[in-house]
């Protein structure tokens, strides 16, 4: 790893099967269909288009059966590269180490996001083949940055976090508030409630979450159990059902919720998707 990364092409299950590295964090680009893995003991279903963000500590295996189409670009990079590309305005080590809320770093991504990063990695691994010429260093540091400034920004659109340039707190009293709110979002969750458990002021407690999130702590609330709503949906579990799982008192409530923020109700979001399918 002599220019502070290596980048792989990988098409089947015996490739690197265990993923488990020092020093280093890992960007996993699934190109090929939908394939099953196990990461730190959880089993995930992996869409085409998705990436993969592991920080040192994470395991990944692969558990699909030999025959599947795993077609993937693997790229490892060190953790004194990232730091060295990154800079006091913008961390691009924050998809790897933030994991207070977030049991495994799977993002899908759009058509349009997911050729844009196979490019950078097309483009990339050219360099990597040619060898060194003239500025090939400095395109391939650029290459990486690029890739990882995508990564971080789809990480934090993954999970409501603002576009901004700020750094994330770490392991701030804010994360403690949304591991908070992700595990218990079915409950009854208020503002002063929150408050109240957390020892923080109405104001600081908003403040917090309009900095980090763009929103208050209701809103961060209401567009999170929407996202797991649209999950159930996909899952056929009945929108009324839905509804309950998600922490909605009433259905007709739930309804306009969805559909303000979807752009349709969810019965009519349920049958979208079982008719994509």
């Amino acid at each position: 790893m002599d220019e502070g990364y290596e980048l792989y092409f990988s098409e089947g299950i015996d490739d690197r099967p265990r993923y488990r590295h020092r020093d280093r964090y890992i960007i996993i680009f699934n190109i090929a269909g939908p394939f099953q893995v196990v990461i730190n003991n959880h089993h995930i279903h992996i869409e085409k288009d998705s990436i993969i963000l592991l920080g040192e500590d994470d395991n990944l295996h692969l558990i699909s059966s030999p025959e599947a189409d795993f077609s993937r670009y693997e790229l490892y990079i060190m953790k004194s590269y990232v730091d060295d590309l990154s800079t006091s305005a913008t961390d691009l080590s924050e998809c790897f180490r933030y994991k207070d809320f977030v049991d495994v770093n799977v993002i899908s991504l759009s058509e349009a996001d997911a050729a844009q990063i196979r490019d950078q990695l097309d483009r990339l691994q050219r360099l990597s083949d040619f060898g060194d010429h003239y500025g090939s260093s400095f395109s391939k540091r650029l290459l990486i940055s690029y890739i990882l400034l995508i990564a971080n920004m789809k990480f934090r659109q993954a999970y409501g976090l603002s576009q901004d340039d700020l750094p994330l707190p770490g392991n701030s009293r804010f994360y403690q508030i949304v591991t908070y709110i992700r595990d218990n979002y079915w409950e009854d969750i208020t503002i002063d409630g929150l408050s109240l458990k957390f020892g923080i002021s109405r104001n600081d407690l908003c403040g917090l979450f309009r900095r980090f999130t763009g929103r208050t702590p209701i809103q961060y609330l209401i567009e999170y159990r929407i996202s797991k709503a649209m999950e159930f949906l996909k899952d056929a579990v009945s929108a009324e059902g839905v509804c309950n799982k998600v922490g909605f008192n009433n259905y007709p409530h739930f309804s306009r919720t969805f559909k303000k923020r979807v752009g349709m109700s969810p019965k009519q979001y349920q049958n979208m998707v079982r008719n994509l399918h």
